[in-house]
């Protein structure tokens, strides 16, 4: 294993929470979490909502084009063509979590998505979270994304597979300092931001650049 990006989960636990403190200082809406477990644990979790079209309301959304520019849209008494156009409009409900890995030593990004409704977001829609300058959806996007029980709340989570995690962060991170177990630091905010910015994006997740501009201040202020 690459010990220049694994991290124990007593550092996961101390980056966790210098995260949320920067987390609260740029406005962003990561929490931490604790597990009513013996020992607890620690995992953060950010829920946002956003419009998106998915599959299932794409061919409505287009029947409601047509019907807005034929000025049909108020004349028609279709409650389900109604409710519909509604979905169309619907917002998506997205619950990102990060959870340490003890297998692989690294954080782990898991993904839930469903409808504000409750229902869950179609498979098909899911992959549309990967940009596309990652290549169209092949047999490749399960080494990605795949789907398996969260290891807290056992219930199925998308999540980015941990496995190439510690080799790409390598490339990126240098030795980790040794750090104590109770306390934040700034290099404790570097390792999940780092972390946050290469794999986030791969499910929707971007980083604000107030993040970056908050470390560099106080950086500058020492």
């Amino acid at each position: 294993k690459n010990m220049a990006s694994t991290i124990t989960y007593d550092q996961f636990e101390v980056y966790a929470k210098g995260f949320v403190a920067l987390s609260d200082k740029v406005g962003d809406s990561w929490e931490l979490r604790t597990t009513n477990s013996v020992p607890a644990v620690v995992y953060l979790v950010k829920t946002v909502t956003q419009v998106v079209e998915t599959s299932d309301s794409k061919q409505t959304c287009s029947e409601y084009d047509s019907l807005v520019e034929e000025d049909l849209v108020e004349e028609s008494d279709d409650a389900t063509v109604q409710q519909d156009i509604l979905q169309c409009h619907s917002s998506v409900r997205l619950e990102y979590h990060v959870v340490y890995s003890v297998s692989y030593e690294v954080p782990t990004l898991y993904l839930n998505a469903s409808h504000t409704s409750g229902k869950s977001l179609a498979m098909n829609d899911i992959w549309k979270l990967i940009p596309s300058f990652y290549g169209p959806p092949t047999s490749a996007k399960w080494e990605i994304l795949s789907q398996q029980d969260h290891p807290i709340l056992n219930r199925p989570f998308y999540y980015i597979h941990p496995c190439h995690t510690a080799t790409a962060l390598s490339a990126v991170l240098s030795q980790p300092k040794d750090i104590p177990v109770i306390g934040a630091t700034p290099e404790s905010t570097n390792y999940i931001l780092t972390w946050l910015s290469m794999f986030g994006p791969l499910v929707g997740l971007n980083l604000s650049l107030k993040y970056c501009n908050t470390i560099h201040s106080t950086a500058i202020s020492k």
